[in-house]
């Protein structure tokens, strides 16, 4: 299982991890989390994910946060409660208040963007089972086509690089996001001008 969020007490702009699936849990974020803290960032997971309880709260720990990192992986799109939280950061970095950096996980962002193969496949199948919530489903839908689009950091399935070299590439990139972030004094800014993208990386 991965750390839990309150092993440490980390000042700083709030980093929200969101993710779906025990897989990614096990051999990403498990990992991910503790670099990340290690590195002094202060992090927030969704450790209630699997109980689907307490979406109000939330909701809430995503507002409180000024980035949000979000791992888009095969079964992103079966979570009605993942892509509630997706609809939300979406609406925050419209609105200015969020930056939103998107992993993209054994996972090809136009999978994402065009809704493609077998997670498309999920996601219209969740649609199915909210027929009555039209609204609230076209919102998860234009979350996942517009975050997609963000320039983000790709990690292949049949990538060469592995888990932990990729970890750090993450962490390196996230620190020198916020050194910037530091420099510039407003850590939203940058969304208002037009969001965050990440810089292209080798890795």
């Amino acid at each position: 299982m991965a750390a839990a969020s309150t092993v440490a007490t980390l000042i700083g702009p709030q980093v929200f991890i969101s993710f779906q699936g025990e897989d990614v849990r096990n051999h990403f974020v498990r990992f991910l989390d503790p670099a990340l803290r290690r590195a002094s960032i202060n992090v927030f997971l969704d450790e209630n994910e699997f109980l689907k309880t307490d979406l109000a709260s939330l909701l809430t720990r995503i507002e409180e946060s000024e980035i949000a990192m979000v791992i888009f992986s095969k079964n992103y799109a079966d979570s009605d409660r993942s892509l509630d939280g997706l609809a939300k950061m979406k609406e925050l970095r419209d609105q200015g208040r969020l930056i939103v950096i998107p992993i993209f996980y054994d996972l090809d962002h136009l999978v994402v963007k065009e809704l493609r193969g077998d997670f498309g496949d999920k996601f219209r199948d969740l649609q199915r089972r909210h027929l009555l919530q039209v609204e609230r489903t076209k919102k998860w839908e234009e979350a996942l086509v517009t975050l997609s689009d963000i320039r983000g950091m790709p990690r292949a399935e049949q990538s060469d690089t592995t888990d932990y070299h990729f970890i750090e590439s993450t962490v390196v990139l996230i620190q020198r996001f916020l050194d910037h972030v530091a420099v510039r004094g407003n850590p939203r800014e940058a969304s208002r001008q037009g969001g965050f993208t990440v810089a292209a990386m080798q890795l």
